[in-house]
């Protein structure tokens, strides 16, 4: 077969248009249900920062005393350093999750909405 017949048989067929069968992708999420997922985000985020401030605090015994019992844990209070250093890694975070709100709400114009 030439290059030519080829191409033509090529070139008479029609595309099909890819379109997924079905109905329209359902829509879960309303108002409230965004707000609830909201509030369950932020108390997943306070969970995960709490984990996280024991998990260094395990760290800083072990590294410091090479203990890890209960009560010791539980009695250990950070040094003004390692509580700063925490305090960033904290806002690092929040910064972090709470992004796409604090972008949005810099470009509103709360006085004009009043």
């Amino acid at each position: 077969m030439s290059t030519q017949t080829e191409s033509k048989k090529k070139s008479s067929r029609i595309p099909r248009k890819r379109i997924a069968a079905g109905p329209p992708r359902p829509k879960y999420l309303g108002g409230e249900d965004v707000d609830r997922l909201a509030i369950m985000m932020v108390a997943i985020l306070s969970e995960l920062l709490a984990l996280r401030e024991r998990v260094e605090t395990h760290e800083d015994m072990f590294d410091r005393f090479e203990i890890l019992s209960k009560a010791a844990i539980e009695a250990y209070r950070p040094s003004a350093e390692a509580e700063d250093e925490r305090e960033q890694k904290r806002l690092a975070i929040l910064r972090r999750v709470f992004r796409v709100l604090k972008d949005e709400f810099t470009d509103y114009d709360f006085e004009d909405k009043a």
